[in-house]
C-alpha cells in the first residue's frame, strides 16, 4: 500500500511538471505456498522496442518457473541462476509499442512462511524502436506470507524462555503441531527440512537429542548454523503437538540469544508444501523481575526405594487469560530417580519427551488460550533411589507463552526429593523470660530459621543443644541434616552484693546463711529470694530490667544490748552527740516513736539493768530496704545493713 501510495506521488509531480513517469512496478503479494503469480506492470510507455530485466530473489524460499501472460508482441526470454532472473524482451525491427498496465506475471513456486524481496538491479534497461534507453523508474516487489494465521496448516518453532546464568545448558525443544481448526492438518508430513541460526558469540552449539519414534534425520550444527533434515516415505501424523529433537545450546551471555528460522525451512506433504507458521526462539538471563507469574518444583520427603514419589509442579500468580503454550523443560539425575509417569492437575494434551541424560519435556498447546489457575499444573511421579538429596531442576527452555506466541515472565523455582524430613524441636528454658518460632518437619538440606524472642525486660543468651552452645544469635539459621533438639536460653542480669552487720569502723561482719529478699519497687510483694554465703555474698539470677528493693528475713538470736548502747542514747538526746543517723538512729529508737528521746534511753537501761522488755516494740533486727535499678547490665556492690535494735554501738558479732 504504502510503495502505491509513493508510486501515485510520483505519477502526479511529473504529471504536473508536464512529464509522465515511465515507471517499471512489481507488485507486492502475500501467498500460501504452492505455485503463485506476481504481476510485473510497465506504465507511461509510448514506443517500447527493448526490455532488459534483472530481478534478485530469495532462491530458498521461491523457484522460478518462467513468464506469462505477456501483454508485448515480440521475443521474450527468460532465465534463473544463482537467485537472480533475467527477462529480455524485443520487439520487431524498427517497432515500438505503448504500454500503460501489466507487462507480464513472474512466476514462482513459494514455498512459504517468509518472505522474499524481488528487487530490480541497476542494469535494467527499457529502449525505444530505435534502442535508445528510455529513463525510468523501477520499484521493487515482494513475496510474503499470508499473515491471517488461521490459514496456516500447521507450525513448526522453539520455545522462548530464560536460563539461570551464564554456562547454563539450554535443552530447545523443537516442536510442531498442525492447526487444530483445520481438521487433518499435519497429518500426513514426509518431510521437515529447516534451515536455523544463532550468534555464535551468545551460544555455543552442543549436539541434540532425537525423538526416537522418528528415523530418517539428520542434524548439523556449529558455526552459527543449523540444519536439520527429516523425511519419511511413510507419512506420519504430526497434528498433535510433538518435540522432535532438543537442541542443546551453552549460553554464553552478551544479551539473549535467537534461535531463527530462515529461508529453505519447509514441511511437505508428498510433494506439497504446507502452509508453516515458523516460530524463532529468543533465551535470556531469567530477570530479576517483575514477573507475570510463577512455577515451583515441590520439594518432598521420601524413603530410599519409594515408588511413584509424587512431586508436584506448582502454578501461582498468573493473570493472562490466553495461555497458548507451556514447555517445562526439567532436568533430574537419573542415577538417583527414575522418571515414571506424570497426572495432569490442570488442562489435558500434555505431551512428555524424555531423553536418557535426564531431561523432561512437559508441553501443551492451545489455539484459543486458556487461564493457569493458582495450584499444581501437573504432578511428576518418580521412583526414589537413594537416600541423599535428589535434585529435580527447571532448565533453559522452560517457558509460557500466549496464543499468539507472546512470552510471560515466569519465575522458576526448583525442587527436590529427600530422606523423610527431619524433626527440629526448639523450645524456650523459660516461658517468663521467653518464646521461640520456627521448629517443625524439615527436609533434608533445607533451610532452617529458629528465632528467639525475649519478654520484656530480658534477654537472649543462646541455643544450646544438649547444653553445648550452638549459637549466639537470637535468629539461628542452618540446613536440616538431622533431628535436632534446640533450646534458647532467655534471662535477666544477675543482683548481687553482701549482706553484713552494720559496722561503720571496724571489720566488716557478715550476716551468713540468711534469706535475702527482692522485692517490688514498692517494697511490697516479694518476687524471689537467695541465700547468703559464708561471707555474707548473695546473688540474684534473672532479674529483669526494672527498679526493686533487697532487704532480708533474719533469725539470727538477737543481741550486742550493753550499758554503753543507753549512754550513747542518752548523749545524743541531751547534747546531740555522737550524733545518731540512718540505722543507727533506728536502732536507737526502740519504741517505734519515730523519735528518739529519754523515753528511749530509759527502755534501753531497764533491759540492759532489769532484761525487762517493757516499752520496747522494735523488732529485733532492723534491715532497711536498699534500692536497686536493673538496665540491660548486671548490677553488683549491693551493701544490706542490718543491725540489732538498741544496739546503736555496733559491738554484736552475729553467729556464723
Amino acid at each position: 500500500m504504502n510503495k502505491r501510495i509513493y508510486l501515485l506521488i510520483l505519477v502526479l509531480m511529473l504529471v504536473i511538471g508536464g512529464v509522465k513517469a515511465q515507471t517499471v512496478d512489481i507488485y507486492d503479494i502475500t501467498a500460501t505456498p504452492g505455485a503463485i503469480l506476481v504481476q510485473v506492470d510497465m506504465l507511461n510507455y509510448t514506443d517500447v522496442g527493448a526490455i532488459s530485466l534483472y530481478i534478485d530473489y530469495d532462491a530458498d524460499l521461491l523457484s522460478f518457473t518462467g513468464i506469462t501472460s505477456t501483454t508485448l508482441s515480440g521475443t521474450w526470454l527468460s532465465s534463473a541462476a544463482y537467485g537472480q532472473i533475467t527477462i529480455t524482451y524485443t520487439a520487431p525491427p524498427l517497432t515500438g509499442y505503448p504500454i500503460n498496465g501489466k507487462l507480464l506475471d513472474l512466476k514462482f513456486n513459494y514455498s512459504g512462511g517468509f518472505a522474499s524481496a524481488l528487487s530490480l538491479t541497476n542494469d535494467c534497461e527499457i529502449a525505444n524502436r530505435y534502442l535508445a534507453p528510455i529513463t525510468s523508474t523501477f520499484i521493487n516487489g515482494s513475496v510474503s506470507n499470508d499473515p491471517n494465521i488461521n490459514t496456516y496448516t500447521g507450525a513448526v518453532g522453539f520455545m522462548s524462555g530464560t536460563v539461570q546464568q551464564v554456562g547454563d545448558i539450554i535443552d530447545w525443544p523443537l516442536i510442531i503441531q498442525g492447526n487444530p481448526a483445520i481438521t487433518g492438518a499435519f497429518s500426513a508430513i514426509n518431510s521437515i527440512t529447516l534451515h536455523l541460526t544463532y550468534d555464535p558469540v551468545i551460544l555455543t552449539y552442543q549436539n541434540f537429542e532425537w525423538n526416537p519414534a522418528y528415523t530418517g534425520y539428520t542434524v548439523t550444527g556449529g558455526a552459527g548454523v543449523v540444519d536439520i533434515a527429516w523425511t519419511s516415505a511413510t507419512p506420519q501424523d504430526f497434528n498433535s503437538i510433538t518435540i522432535l529433537t532438543l537442541l542443546k545450546f551453552m549460553y554464553n551471555g552478551v544479551g539473549d540469544a535467537t534461535l531463527a528460522f530462515q529461508s529453505g525451512s519447509m514441511v511437505t506433504s508428498g510433494t506439497t508444501t504446507q502452509n508453516t507458521f515458523f516460530v524463532d526462539g529468543v533465551i535470556g538471563i531469567n530477570p530479576a523481575g517483575p514477573f507475570d507469574g510463577a512455577l515451583t518444583i515441590s520439594s518432598v520427603g521420601a524413603l530410599q526405594g519409594d515408588v511413584n514419589v509424587e512431586v508436584p509442579v506448582v502454578a501461582s500468580g498468573f493473570t493472562a487469560p490466553d495461555i497458548g503454550v507451556i514447555s517445562l523443560n526439567i532436568n533430574f539425575d537419573p542415577a538417583k530417580l527414575t522418571y515414571k509417569s506424570y497426572t495432569a492437575n490442570q488442562f489435558s494434551g500434555w505431551v512428555v519427551n524424555q531423553s536418557p541424560a535426564g531431561t523432561l519435556n512437559i508441553s501443551r498447546s492451545n489455539p484459543t488460550g486458556v487461564s493457569i489457575a493458582d495450584g499444581p499444573l501437573v504432578t511428576l511421579k518418580f521412583d526414589y533411589l537413594v537416600s541423599t538429596q535428589a535434585d529435580i531442576s527447571f532448565v533453559g527452555g522452560t517457558a509460557v507463552q500466549t496464543n499468539w506466541f507472546d512470552n510471560i515472565s515466569v519465575d522458576l523455582t526448583d525442587g527436590f526429593i529427600s530422606a523423610v524430613p527431619y524433626t527440629i524441636t526448639a523450645t524456650s528454658n523459660n516461658l517468663t523470660f521467653g518464646s521461640v518460632t520456627g521448629g517443625g518437619s524439615f527436609l533434608h538440606g533445607a533451610t532452617v530459621t529458629l528465632t528467639a524472642t525475649p519478654e520484656t525486660g530480658y534477654h537472649f543468651i543462646r541455643w544450646t543443644e544438649g547444653a553445648v552452645e550452638v549459637s549466639t544469635n537470637a535468629i539461628y539459621t542452618f540446613s536440616a541434616t538431622a533431628n535436632r533438639t534446640l533450646v534458647a536460653e532467655f534471662g535477666g542480669y544477675s543482683v548481687s552484693g553482701v549482706l553484713k552487720y552494720a559496722n561503720p569502723t571496724g571489720a566488716a561482719r557478715p550476716i551468713t546463711s540468711t534469706t535475702v529478699n527482692l522485692k517490688s519497687s514498692d517494697g511490697l510483694t516479694l518476687l524471689g529470694t537467695t541465700t547468703s554465703d559464708a561471707s555474707g555474698n548473695f546473688t540474684f539470677a534473672d532479674v529483669p530490667d526494672g527498679s526493686f528493693k533487697v532487704d532480708a528475713t533474719i533469725s539470727k538470736a538477737w543481741g550486742g544490748l550493753t550499758l554503753a548502747d543507753y549512754a550513747i542514747v542518752r548523749n545524743f538526746v541531751n547534747v546531740g552527740t555522737p550524733v545518731l543517723a540512718g540505722i543507727y538512729w533506728q536502732a536507737a529508737d526502740v519504741n517505734l516513736s519515730s523519735t528518739v528521746t529519754l523515753a528511749d534511753y530509759a527502755i534501753i537501761r531497764n533491759r540492759v539493768n532489769t532484761s525487762s522488755t517493757a516499752g520496747w516494740t522494735a523488732p529485733n533486727w532492723l534491715i532497711p530496704q536498699v534500692s536497686v535499678s536493673v538496665s540491660g547490665a548486671t548490677v553488683t556492690g549491693v551493701n544490706v545493713l542490718g543491725i540489732c535494735s538498741g544496739d546503736v554501738n555496733t559491738s554484736y558479732t552475729p553467729p556464723l
